[in-house]
């Protein structure tokens, strides 16, 4: 089926000018026709229905699990709000390819299990060449710890760059004793991981 992603549609006055994330939201999406992805949105905190609190990056690395869009006000939203919001944007359209085209691996923590409050998805280029790992934790238990997350499909002879903090980790060690997430202790941690393959 052919989809194409709607432009996202900011709550704005008529006439406002545009913001920097709505800008960065600028650029038309078009999905993957061998498969549907869902359209997932933004929305403000608090919840206007549930009144729960929920940090921005979370409810960004929610999102970035589809097509992204804004389904807040962004006029209500603080500078600073804005600002991370752009710099999420610029995140989502680096890894987009690989959610939208890319081959879905979902991660279930090592055991023990823990809590069960942890998921991860892993997306892997058509080319194996990169991957992006989209974890997130709503809460973790007194004295429990985030495991390591072993990755699916890689070559265990390759090396691959985090494109964040640029360390290198083995294909080998990711395949085996996994990824480390370094959430925050705090609830509704997430992250965003975005690795790619060394040449040679």
């Amino acid at each position: 089926m052919r989809q194409e992603s709607p432009r996202p549609r900011a709550q704005t006055a008529a006439g406002a000018p545009e913001t920097t994330a709505q800008a960065a939201f600028s650029t038309s999406t078009r999905c993957d026709r061998r498969k549907q992805v869902e359209t997932t949105a933004v929305t403000d905190s608090p919840n206007p229905y549930t009144g729960r609190s929920v940090p921005l990056d979370f409810r960004f690395h929610v999102a970035m699990n589809g097509v992204t869009g804004i389904g807040g006000d962004l006029n209500r939203w603080s500078e600073a709000e804005l600002a991370r919001t752009a710099e999420l944007v610029t995140v989502y359209k680096r890894v987009r390819p690989l959610v939208q085209l890319g081959e879905q691996h979902r991660l279930p923590p090592p055991p023990p299990p823990g809590d069960g409050e942890l998921s991860a998805v892993q997306y892997l280029s058509p080319d194996g060449r990169e991957v992006a790992v989209i974890a997130l934790r709503r809460s973790r238990r007194y004295g429990h710890h985030d495991p390591a997350l072993p990755l699916r499909a890689l070559d265990p002879a390759a090396r691959y760059r985090d494109t964040d903090t640029g360390t290198v980790h083995h294909g080998a060690v990711l395949l085996s004793h996994g990824l480390p997430l370094g959430l925050a202790a705090d609830d509704y941690a997430s992250a965003l991981v975005h690795l790619v393959r060394e040449p040679g």
